[in-house]
């Protein structure tokens, strides 16, 4: 296993349902960006893939600083466990800092009375993935919004009740088809919910340009998405099909469905012609939402 660093101006995805993923989710628009991988012997524990990024960017006109990193290993061939944490925050004292430390532990260090706790949101996430055989899969994520380091470490022992989950799998039952089934979770509080900025400052949220950097359910949600795949030849035929409702009724929160049905044919091996039909009726506040049409999209790979 050797280093690869990388730096750019991309979208970033980590490992997660094909809804998106719970952490790091290229839902958002590009951002420059820089990291590394390489692989992580720990004592007792085995060997492990580790990643991690920095990120810098401006929202609101003021400078903003995203960072992750994440362990991963497998179990053998059916198991993958994954590690993660990520911040969002308004400052970054101690930058190299922030690097080198657990990021709850670098909260606790550099918070004091002028910062109080609206400048670092601090997130973490479990992942496990299991692969019966070489074509399908179960997984679950599940997401910790704001947790708190423990009184080891200075902080609180109370943790938030603002969790995430997403339980899903991806199915082979015929050669030509696909089947993906995923139920997604998140807390939704009086003040917030996952992701949201919990009372401070707007630029606290876990979004950029009004888009989740982590899945695009957002805050007090239930959902559940299905989607298959049938391919004939040159022929592929799509069905989505998401419902949304609430998690908490005493929160807002957009509620009812979306379809998309599509029909491609593949003319070259570099160029497919689809056409799709897209409906949805959603509902906040108000008389909902309802709309319908038909696209014809014509994609070629230069």
């Amino acid at each position: 296993g050797a280093w690869r660093w990388q730096a750019g101006y991309a979208t970033l995805r980590w490992l997660g349902g094909y809804s998106g993923g719970m952490l790091v989710n290229d839902e958002m628009p590009a951002v420059p960006h820089a990291g590394v991988q390489f692989p992580l012997r720990i004592p007792l524990l085995g060997e492990w893939r580790f990643e991690q990024f920095l990120s810098q960017f401006e929202q609101d006109g003021q400078p903003t600083w995203w960072s992750a990193r994440r362990i991963e290993r497998d179990f053998g061939k059916q198991w993958t466990l994954s590690l993660a944490e990520a911040f969002k925050a308004l400052e970054l004292p101690g930058a190299a800092v922030s690097q080198l430390v657990p990021y709850y532990l670098y909260q606790k260090w550099y918070s004091d009375a002028q910062r109080g706790s609206g400048w670092f949101n601090y997130l973490a996430e479990v992942g496990v993935v299991y692969k019966p055989n070489a074509e399908n899969r179960y997984y679950l994520f599940w997401l910790m919004d704001d947790l708190r380091a423990p009184n080891a470490f200075g902080g609180s022992s109370i943790t938030p009740r603002k969790v995430a989950t997403l339980v899903g799998a991806r199915l082979y039952p015929a050669r030509d088809t696909r089947l993906i089934l995923e139920l997604v979770r998140s807390d939704g509080t009086p003040t917030g919910g996952v992701y949201d900025n919990s009372n401070h400052a707007r630029r606290y949220a876990y979004y950029y340009k009004e888009l989740p950097m982590g899945h695009p359910v957002g805050a007090n949600r239930i959902a559940l998405y299905t989607r298959a795949e049938h391919q004939n030849g040159r022929w592929l035929y799509i069905i989505d099909y998401a419902t949304l409702r609430r998690f908490h009724q005493y929160r807002p929160g957009t509620r009812g469905y979306t379809l998309e049905l599509s029909i491609g044919y593949q003319t070259t091996e570099r160029s497919i012609v689809t056409l799709r039909y897209r409906a949805s009726h959603l509902r906040d506040a108000g008389v909902p939402d309802i709309r319908a049409g038909w696209y014809l999209q014509a994609t070629a790979q230069f």
